[in-house]
């Protein structure tokens, strides 16, 4: 990189440059007049697992329900590490497209209607991430997690306390935008939804965001257990 002012050089550097594109990036760009499905969009499945829930993920006994698993990204990082786990999935769009190769073999695919197609207690765990926003009867859905994991469940969904904690600075998580969230979750209430299925719920949050000396959480995550673990401690992943 030089900065030059005519023929002079003022100022010359060779160094790697770390290039980050934004989301919505079309809208730096566009000369079209956007509406409102230009905003409150919708994008594919990550094919990366966040480390926190890889983490998380790790600790749970297998075998592993992954709900609503996307790519199959999760499903395939844990099988490599040698745990049993299943993917369940939307036989539509885009998340067909998005499945990886790898992970194929080890997602199902369904119409999304219930109960779901397990039998009671079948896996150990089940963890969804990001799903219940999305799900109209989202405590039906936490109902059958409760039925076919016989151990534990891991829920994490957007926080939406980053709407007041940010308002200060005039700023919306991005992830907020999404154009399927019909449901909203504050932790109080995502704390009773969880209560009425099982007996340990434990919620901390993920995905720190700091903007002029403010700070905010991207999402909670819920883990939750039918009965005490011991003296096994969460702290790690807090």
């Amino acid at each position: 990189m030089t900065v030059a002012c005519g023929n002079e050089s003022l100022f010359s550097v060779t160094a790697d440059f770390q290039m980050s594109v934004p989301h919505y990036r079309h809208l730096l760009t566009t000369t079209d007049i956007g509406h409102r499905e230009h905003v409150y969009g919708v994008g594919p499945p990550p094919v990366t697992v966040l480390p926190e829930i890889l983490d998380l993920a790790l600790s749970l006994p297998a075998p592993v329900l992954d709900l609503g698993c996307g790519s199959g990204a999760l499903v395939n990082t844990l099988r490599v590490r040698g745990r049993e786990a299943v993917g369940l999935e939307l036989r539509t769009n885009p998340f067909l497209a998005s499945i990886l190769p790898e992970a194929k073999p080890h997602v199902m695919l369904y119409d999304g209607s219930l109960p779901l197609p397990f039998a009671n207690g079948q896996f150990q765990s089940a963890i969804a991430v990001e799903v219940l926003e999305h799900i109209a009867d989202y405590e039906a859905i936490v109902g059958e997690l409760a039925r076919v994991a016989a151990n534990q469940v891991v829920l994490t969904v957007p926080d939406i306390s980053a709407i007041p904690m940010g308002f200060h600075q005039g700023v919306i998580p991005w992830h907020l935008l999404e154009a399927t969230h019909i449901n909203f979750f504050t932790q109080p209430a995502l704390e009773a939804l969880l209560h009425r299925h099982f007996t340990h719920v434990d919620i901390f949050r993920i995905g720190p965001t700091v903007v002029n000396g403010a700070k905010w959480f991207c999402s909670m995550i819920a883990v939750c257990r039918k009965s005490p673990i011991g003296n096994k401690s969460l702290a790690s992943h807090r």
